[in-house]
């Protein structure tokens, strides 16, 4: 991948292996491969689905996604310390609006058919050797709020030498793939975005990666997305569209998520008032404290 209307990007698309067959693959920064897969998407509407299912299946249990995309898995970055441009993080930009895109090109050009998969457990979530620190280290330091887990980054890479790029995937204690539906996938990214919702601002950006409103792409935005908090409204407005289309009542859910869920809905109905008028500072960081918490 590049931007063509960059130019110092060169390029050099390779379709064909060498013995003449099709060359079938793929890579690039997440936000990147979605990118031009959203545009793709109409050229070749057959593959919408197949872009969703591969977009939730790269994000995370705690509502993120990695740095890359290949046809091999995904990947992330790694620190380096002898590299001054090394860093970790999530790319959590445009996350919201990409699946956003892709659900409503769906739902435009194969009406109903992504209804078949909100309660069938045939997704993943991508097992990102990443810890978020707690809220308190957050609002201490909003600079630095990612641990890199070792231990765990090792586990991953003997369980991908065992059985391949899927040994990347979140697994249960017995070794077997932690598997949920459509419905979990599409709630989770909506969970971990209100849950640094800033009222009268935007969505806190604090993953140490760069987000809407990035200087450069190898800067990191600090601030808040208005942006993100605008098409978090309108994919909330598209989830119920099609949950009310949709006739089921119930839906199975991880605990830990419906815990989550709870825990926001709790907050926002008992915070209803803030909606009748300007709000002050102090009343924000008590809403943000409680949100954060919950997170």
């Amino acid at each position: 991948h590049g931007d063509p209307s960059r130019p110092w990007n060169r390029f050099s698309i390779d379709i064909l292996n060498a013995d003449g067959s099709d060359k079938l693959y793929f890579q690039g920064n997440w936000r990147d491969i979605f990118q031009n897969w959203e545009a793709l998407s109409l050229s070749y509407p057959e593959f919408i689905e197949s872009f969703i299912a591969k977009f939730v299946n790269a994000s995370t249990a705690d509502g993120y996604n990695p740095y890359r995309i290949t046809r091999d898995g995904i990947d992330w970055e790694v620190l380096e310390p002898e590299n001054s441009w090394s860093n970790i993080g999530y790319w959590g930009d445009h996350q919201i609006n990409y699946l956003l895109k892709l659900l409503e090109l769906s739902i435009n050009y194969h009406p109903g058919k992504i209804d078949r998969f909100l309660s069938r457990d045939m997704f993943v979530y991508a097992n990102v050797p990443y810890r978020i620190k707690a809220y308190e280290a957050l609002v201490s330091d909003p600079r630095d709020t990612v641990i890199y887990d070792n231990e765990r980054a090792q586990a991953i890479a003997r369980r991908v030498e065992a059985m391949g790029s899927d040994g990347k995937l979140l697994a249960l204690a017995d070794g077997s793939i932690y598997r949920v539906n459509l419905l979990e996938k599409l709630l989770v990214p909506v969970l971990s975005k209100l849950g640094n919702f800033v009222p009268g601002g935007g969505i806190w950006m604090n993953t140490q990666r760069p987000e809407w409103n990035d200087a450069n792409n190898a800067l990191v935005g600090y601030g808040l997305s208005m942006v993100t908090l605008c098409y978090l409204r309108r994919y909330l407005g598209l989830f119920a569209r099609v949950l009310a289309q949709h006739p089921a009542e119930n839906y199975p859910v991880s605990c830990e998520v419906m815990e989550y869920f709870t825990g926001i809905g709790d907050v926002l109905q008992r915070r209803k008032s803030m909606l009748d008028g300007p709000v002050g500072p102090k009343e924000r960081k008590s809403f943000m404290d409680e949100m954060g918490k919950l997170g």
